[in-house]
């Protein structure tokens, strides 16, 4: 049970996810082993996407310091070919971790909506041994 202190605030969000935006669901975790295949996916989605990529991270079960790294990264590539980056489905641990790290100010995170409509089937990220 999480109790209310859990609960971390995002300094930088939430905004209603656009309805041209490409979403794309993430299942797994996201570590060392996963990043590299993770960075080229995200780079094609958004590539494919009409200027706007959102990822649905409420499927990831954990994120080390190389999944952020890729996701900042999708961020400023994006930004650098004047696209757009966001995250939605936030679980109390990954909102914390932003608020941490002081990436909840740079990264743009979306409210979740039930209602999306996803781009395809979540992207799998390969399931590593559980942590303790």
């Amino acid at each position: 049970m999480i109790s209310h202190r859990d609960r971390t605030p995002l300094r930088a969000g939430p905004r209603t996810i656009p309805p041209t935006a490409t979403v794309v669901r993430l299942d797994g975790e996201i570590d060392i082993f996963t990043s590299p295949e993770l960075r080229e996916r995200l780079r094609r989605a958004l590539r494919d996407s009409d200027g706007l990529l959102v990822c649905d991270l409420s499927r990831v079960s954990f994120v080390d310091a190389g999944g952020l790294a890729v996701l900042v990264g999708i961020q400023r590539h994006a930004r650098s070919h004047g696209m757009r980056f966001g995250l939605t489905g936030l679980r109390p641990r990954m909102a914390k971790l932003l608020h941490v790290t002081g990436l909840d100010r740079s990264l743009t995170v979306y409210s979740d909506d039930p209602h999306l409509a996803y781009a395809d089937e979540p992207l799998p990220i390969r399931q590593t041994a559980q942590r303790d």
